[in-house]
């Protein structure tokens, strides 16, 4: 559902980025791509351990879905922790 590109920051917090591509939908769709990914951010990013930025993208084809989101996010950066 998401695509995460990430790299350590110098700063004390982790950032995010969004690309929402014309190719996801029409407006209203990579609008609210952008709200719910941002909100799962803003919910998740406690459980960063480290700072890192962030870049998000989410899969063509994929319907905006809050739940579903937010698994994706915690399974690859749980991935991400990992390495």
């Amino acid at each position: 559902m998401l695509v995460i590109y990430c790299c350590g920051n110098e700063e004390n917090y982790s950032r995010l980025g969004l690309v929402v591509s014309r190719k996801v939908g029409k407006a209203h769709v990579r609008n609210r791509w952008k709200r719910l990914i941002r909100e799962v951010f803003r919910l998740e990013q406690h459980q960063i351990p480290v700072p890192l930025d962030l870049v998000i993208l989410p899969r063509q084809g994929a319907t905006p879905d809050f739940a579903s989101i937010r698994n994706s996010f915690c399974v690859l950066l749980k991935r991400l922790t990992k390495e």
